[in-house]
């Protein structure tokens, strides 16, 4: 098979990309990244609090609640490390500790 799913027209389904962006070869999105998108050029990294063990897919899995990433692109929910959100009244970049007093 060319990777070319006559479903969608011959245009790369959701969780694949073809580097043309329209037509096959349809390839699969690597483990820590995803696309939801018809006939995408790349996949997407997934966000700092999400990851994705699988190829191929959508989208990615949200981290349990009380749990992040260290960054983008996570391929496993072993990358998921529990995390303390900032208090009412401070701050940081990712909104867990460690955390800045509001001005």
């Amino acid at each position: 098979s060319s990777g070319i799913n006559a479903e969608y027209g011959g245009l790369c389904p959701a969780g694949r990309y073809s580097t043309t962006g329209r037509y096959g070869p349809c390839l699969e999105c690597i483990p820590g990244t995803f696309n939801n998108k018809l006939a995408s050029k790349s996949c997407v990294p997934c966000a700092i609090g999400k990851y994705q063990a699988e190829s191929g897919k959508d989208r990615c899995v949200e981290c349990p609640p009380g749990h992040t990433t260290e960054g983008t692109g996570s391929k496993s929910s072993g990358d998921c490390i529990s995390r303390t959100p900032c208090s009412p009244g401070s701050f940081s970049t990712t909104g867990f500790e460690p955390c800045t007093v509001c001005p």
